[in-house]
């Protein structure tokens, strides 16, 4: 039984640092207001809730300004449809994170459009409605009155 208990922990947790790197391969450098690491990339990669603040303003602006940077891609969330993440960021950060290209439709042109994760029950032309909140249970959601189009599903990407 200890054998069988230490094979099983060992294989979870090289499953688990695996899953974790392939999820986090996408991003090069993330940029955070200052606070824990381990929330930034949280926050940032595994789309969890966290404690970081939002950047300043002229600090996003240096890095637009950046020209060694390839991609910058501000992300902000904290918003969800169904229990689901909703992230905003730029159309380049999509298709980047969806290997160039993606599975159907086209990235998002205007502020009421999104792309959604290829696991995503969303159809194109499908609209949602977000929520402030993530917890059902909690009764934090309200509805922003914003309806939403779907015009772009991403390829899988391994990632939250």
């Amino acid at each position: 039984m200890a054998v069988a208990l230490g094979v099983a922990i060992t294989s979870q947790e090289c499953a688990l640092k695996r899953g974790s790197t392939h999820a986090a391969g996408r991003f090069d450098l993330v940029v955070a207001a200052p606070g824990s690491q381990t929330d930034a990339m949280l926050k940032a990669v595994f789309l969890c809730i966290g404690s970081i603040e939002l950047l300043k303003p002229e600090v996003v602006a240096r890095a637009f300004a950046e020209p060694h940077a390839e991609i910058v891609a501000p992300i902000a969330f904290g918003d969800s449809h169904d229990g689901a993440p909703v992230v905003g960021s730029v159309p380049a950060f999509v298709t980047h994170l969806s290997g160039g290209k993606l599975a159907e439709g086209r990235t998002s042109e205007k502020h009421a459009e999104a792309v959604v994760g290829y696991a995503s029950p969303l159809k194109i032309d499908d609209t949602f409605h977000p929520t402030h909140g993530h917890d059902h249970t909690l009764e934090l959601e309200h509805e922003h009155g914003v309806e939403i189009k779907v015009v772009g599903r991403m390829k899988p990407t391994g990632s939250p």
